[in-house]
């Protein structure tokens, strides 16, 4: 039957990086409930099998006390190592940060069901209908927060291996300080060429934002990527849909937003369209400075493909831009499908459907 969890305190997850969880689980269906925690449920899994588990709403991973180095957040596991499948898993959970870190190099890896995908696992078929949350504080305890890096997925905060046919529709809402921060509805950092994110739909709303001033520090926030699918892309981008918008009321200094993904910066990137289709708006409503906005893709820098060969989906909704900063530098470009393509890099491949 469903697990009450109201009782655990402290909880410890399940493997560790030295003894990895590597068995099967089936929850049949089932329920967990008052889980509350600042861990997942598991830690490090390789070759393991998890399957038909649900996280209900009186579920809460929340980080509230200051931390340094890396953190993960998620409900169900912090990494999968390779040969893990996990399938047919949902999360209506809260995952929140709201607290005052306390190095300057932190790294936050939030994700609505797990934290980290590495290549060779798998995450198939699963939803996240929970909400995502990172709070501001106006006080750090720390002079500036030189280097710190933020990913918030709707499934997954960073992914090297397989994300298959999952639905993001919860909320996510960003307002922490961090340098680099990368928001995905479905996952918020593709890494490497090994990673695959194909025939997902994001139906979640992206809230972003972040502040780029604290107490006279300039930049504490300063690069921004948020894009409906996935934060920043490398490897395969295939089949996807988003239905979620994106708002920004950041004026952080370098703002990308993607219907899609809001950064391409690998060259080889495969965008392959399929049934991607993007009819979410996009919203840029802060002082940005620089500003770039795409219908699929808001920037890149890189030789990629874009592929529309079998594509059935639409592009429709709107791109907004109500403000940007008032400054001799300022940069803004919006595109039906991507906006903006820079340096001699940016070689484009496209391929269209041939005429009947």
């Amino acid at each position: 039957g469903d697990v009450d969890m109201s009782l655990v305190e402290n909880w410890t997850p399940i493997g560790t990086a030295e003894k990895p969880f590597d068995g099967k689980l089936n929850g049949a269906g089932y329920k967990i409930m008052y889980f509350n925690s600042n861990q997942p449920l598991f830690g490090y899994c390789e070759g393991a099998e998890i399957s038909n588990l649900s996280f209900d709403t009186t579920c809460e991973v929340a980080q509230k006390e200051p931390f340094a180095g890396a953190i993960t957040l998620a409900p169900l596991a912090a990494e999968l190592g390779a040969g893990c499948v996990v399938s047919n898993c949902s999360s209506y959970a809260s995952v929140v940060l709201d607290c005052i870190p306390s190095a300057a190099d932190y790294h936050a890896y939030i994700g609505g069901l797990v934290g980290k995908v590495k290549e060779g696992a798998t995450v198939e078929r699963c939803k996240f209908y929970g909400t995502i949350t990172t709070v501001e504080h106006a006080k750090p305890a720390i002079a500036a927060i030189d280097n710190s890096r933020s990913y918030i997925g709707g499934i997954a905060a960073a992914n090297s291996g397989l994300v298959d046919g999952c639905t993001s529709e919860g909320i996510l809402t960003a307002a922490a300080y961090s340098r680099y921060f990368h928001m995905g509805g479905l996952v918020a950092l593709a890494d490497g060429a090994t990673s695959v994110i194909s025939n997902n739909r994001n139906v979640s709303t992206l809230n972003y934002n972040l502040k780029r001033q604290l107490n006279g520090i300039n930049d504490i926030s300063r690069y921004g990527y948020v894009g409906g699918i996935v934060g920043a892309a490398d490897g395969s981008v295939v089949g996807n849909e988003n239905e979620g918008d994106i708002i920004s009321t950041s004026n952080i200094k370098l703002l990308y937003l993607g219907g899609i993904t809001a950064l391409v910066n690998k060259t080889g990137v495969i965008f392959q369209n399929n049934s991607v289709a993007n009819r979410a708006d996009i919203q840029c409503n802060g002082d940005a400075r620089y500003a770039y906005l795409g219908s699929l893709i808001g920037y890149t820098n890189k030789s990629i493909t874009l592929d529309f060969t079998e594509d059935t989906g639409v592009i429709s909704g709107y791109l907004q831009l109500t403000k940007n900063e008032a400054a001799s530098t300022t940069k803004t470009a919006l595109g039906g499908i991507i906006g903006h393509a820079d340096g001699t890099d940016a070689a484009l491949t496209v391929k269209l459907i041939a005429p009947k």
